[in-house]
């Protein structure tokens, strides 16, 4: 029997569901379910839908960001939507508040913004993030963060293979965000294998004017990065000298919180 000859769905207390809301969630359940995304036709077989309704779900849901499509591959993947109703639920619960004591502890020795990123979807986003004395940066959680430009980022490609990291940027050239912006694979490459050596990564005003930060990759138990430690600030507090001493402050706090969150999504 398919899906439109199947009896209305009901809840656990018998009440009838909205039948496009119920296939609308299948199918963002199956796309969150595969990092990779899934094309029109493996979506639709795994909900059980012809193409066509398939194709007008995703088309609505895309147009309201909770999905997105990629030209590239044909594979439809989670959104920016999504991924912030998700962070909604995380403040409460998850990741941010199992790393929150370990992010105020940190925020209370630099006195600047500090920020957690954590990779969803082939994209980076802020999964939590402490405002400190100057307020917070423009870049908030649920945001989808620049690989090349921004110190978390550079600090999560560095620890991933050549293949990954075509895979993260894909063939798309890199964006100028300030006239401080490495916008050449070759400069990025270069600047990758720094990270990689010296363990940290910064931002001198490469996403955005007057704003600079320092970011160290976290790792989970089996060696693997699995997301990025920052603190940020404007210009005038973080010059050079300052930027150098707090890497160390921040690889303790990396390490930390990957003890602390082993049992999460950071194992």
């Amino acid at each position: 029997m398919s899906s439109t000859d199947a009896p209305r769905a009901r809840g656990e207390d018998g009440a009838e569901l909205v039948q496009s809301l119920v296939r609308a969630f299948a199918m963002l359940d199956q796309l969150a379910a595969h990092d990779e995304g899934l094309k029109l036709t493996q979506l639709a077989r795994l909900v059980d839908l012809p193409r066509s309704t398939a194709h007008r779900l995703l088309t609505t849901m895309s147009t309201l960001r909770y999905i997105e499509f990629d030209p590239a591959t044909h594979r439809w993947l989670v959104g920016v939507r999504a991924f912030s109703l998700g962070n909604a639920y995380g403040r409460l619960r998850g990741l941010p508040r199992l790393a929150r004591p370990l992010l105020r502890a940190l925020q209370f020795k630099v006195r600047d913004t500090v920020s957690l990123a954590v990779p969803v979807g082939g994209a980076l986003y802020y999964a939590a993030q402490l405002e400190g004395a100057t307020g917070r940066g423009p870049l908030r959680p649920g945001q989808s963060l620049p690989f090349h430009a921004t110190a978390v980022g550079k600090a999560f490609l560095a620890h991933l293979s050549e293949t990954e990291i075509e895979a993260l940027l894909g063939d798309v050239g890199l964006t100028g965000l300030t006239p401080a912006s490495r916008t050449t694979r070759a400069g990025l490459a270069d600047e990758l294998r720094r990270v990689r050596d010296d363990g940290v990564a910064f931002d001198k005003e490469e996403c955005v004017t007057g704003l600079r930060c320092v970011a160290v990759p976290v790792f989970n138990a089996r060696g693997q990065v699995c997301g990025a430690l920052s603190v940020s600030g404007r210009s005038d507090r973080m010059p050079e000298m300052r930027m150098q001493a707090l890497a160390p402050t921040l690889d303790e706090a990396a390490r930390g919180l990957a003890a602390h969150t082993a049992g999460w999504a950071l194992e």
